[in-house]
């Protein structure tokens, strides 16, 4: 995993996001990414969750 975040819209998200010169730096093969979906209160509790155990090096 090399970074994280929450959006409404991850296909918007990932395509425009500021970060990817990072993700090319750290990545190892194709990047990859996934969703898990819920509202926004579901979605922060995932985010600190995965932010809270895991080292990631594009995190702002």
């Amino acid at each position: 995993m090399i970074d994280t975040g929450q959006s409404a819209n991850t296909r918007q998200e990932v395509a425009d996001h500021g970060r990817r010169e990072c993700w090319e730096k750290h990545r190892e093969g194709t990047l990859h990414y996934a969703a898990w979906y819920g509202d926004e209160s579901r979605r922060m509790k995932m985010f600190k969750v995965v932010t809270d155990n895991y080292e990631i090096p594009c995190l702002d």
